[in-house]
């Protein structure tokens, strides 16, 4: 048997990204950590690299349920769902609460308005810092900007090719390495309060 439930999916996949995420927090602290142009960051900035990285941690659990139910494998549209933008079947389930975990055409909705939502997260972070001029941390925001185009396109293609296995391990890869991204650029942060 191949298929696993959702919830297990759900709770075994986010395990392991938060160990990993620690793992990789843990690394990118040994070494060398000075930097010349470090500089104090404000709350708000690290608020942001917060709120980014826990965005990116609920599209990758968004994205087991949409893997354990097949989700993607239905409405293969974009940006419509089959011609809507906000699909009528949404909460055909009940109780209600179940569709957000147990209606495929649900789970595979939120995880589209979660990315989107992550999108112009990291967007508004990158703008941001381009406006109040952080020039050492710009570097970091670009490059969450530049794999996050790239995973939102990779996301995009696997729907609309129906899940071919290459571009779906391609897609959870750049998960990770959008995480991986979003650790290091909020590290860099940290480093640079600590260095003052």
């Amino acid at each position: 048997r191949t298929d696993v439930s959702q919830y297990r999916l759900a709770l075994h996949l986010g395990l392991a990204v938060l160990i990993y995420a620690a793992i990789f927090w843990v690394a990118l602290t040994l070494g060398k950590t000075t930097t010349s142009q470090s500089r104090a960051v404000s709350n708000a900035v690290k608020a942001q690299g917060n709120i980014i990285i826990g965005g990116i941690f609920l599209q990758i659990i968004a994205g087991a349920f949409v893997a354990g139910l097949k989700a993607g494998k239905s409405h293969n549209t974009w940006p419509l769902m089959d011609g809507y933008w906000i699909p009528n079947d949404l909460f055909i389930m009940q109780p209600a609460w179940k569709n957000l975990f147990e209606n495929a055409l649900t789970v595979q909705f939120n995880h589209r308005l979660l990315a989107y939502v992550v999108a112009l997260l990291i967007l508004f972070h990158l703008a941001y810092l381009i406006i109040k001029a952080i020039k050492p941390h710009l570097k970091g925001g670009l490059c969450l900007a530049i794999i996050m185009i790239a995973q939102v396109f990779l996301g995009i293609m696997t729907l609309l090719q129906f899940v071919p296995l290459d571009l779906a391990l391609a897609h959870q890869g750049g998960a990770m390495v959008l995480l991986s991204i979003a650790l290091w650029h909020r590290h860099n942060m940290t480093k640079a309060q600590d260095e003052i």
